[in-house]
């Protein structure tokens, strides 16, 4: 990871994390080109480096921060019934897996960070049920279930970087 060097006014040098990888410093972030590649700096309101960089829309000083330590960009929750999930903040694709361990069905989907989805299941015979995925701009359908199978939705890095077969984006 690349850094970058601060000076204070009295000479005293500390130093801040780059990255080139913006997923990882938040929509806060101090943005350098170094040979032609953006790096990024994280920014936060808690003076880290005493590197002011500017005033946010909320009226608050922000810093760049010493560390981008980034938020683990990993998750997954079990949908057994009808709900709503709220994309995390960096998501833009997510895995959904439906069925059994024997036989699951696995789509990738395109969706927006912060976004709500609907998760609805329909019954279609004794203990066969239907199920679909969907946002504010369109829905995805998933194959059979089982009255006793559910549906996983995790994210990741790695995910997020996967082609997709259908586009929930708001």
């Amino acid at each position: 990871m690349d850094k970058l060097k601060i000076i204070r006014p009295n000479g005293e040098e500390e130093i801040a994390e780059l990255t080139t990888d913006k997923s990882l410093v938040g929509s806060n972030y101090l943005k350098l080109d170094i040979g032609g590649v953006p790096h990024y700096a994280k920014v936060g309101d808690v003076v880290d480096t005493h590197m002011y960089t500017f005033s946010g829309v909320d009226g608050k000083k922000y810093y760049v921060q010493k560390k981008i330590a980034a938020e683990a960009l990993t998750g997954s929750i079990e949908v057994k019934g009808n709900s709503e999930f709220i994309v995390p903040e960096r998501v833009t694709v997510i895995e959904i897996t439906a069925g059994s361990e024997m036989k699951p069905e696995v789509k990738y989907v395109k969706v927006t960070p912060g976004s709500t989805l609907s998760i609805e299941f329909s019954h279609i015979h004794p203990w066969d049920y239907g199920w679909f995925i969907e946002s504010e701009s369109d829905r995805v359908y998933g194959t059979q279930l089982l009255m006793t199978d559910s549906i996983t939705i995790r994210w990741s890095s790695e995910i997020n970087e996967h082609e997709t077969e259908a586009d929930l984006t708001t």
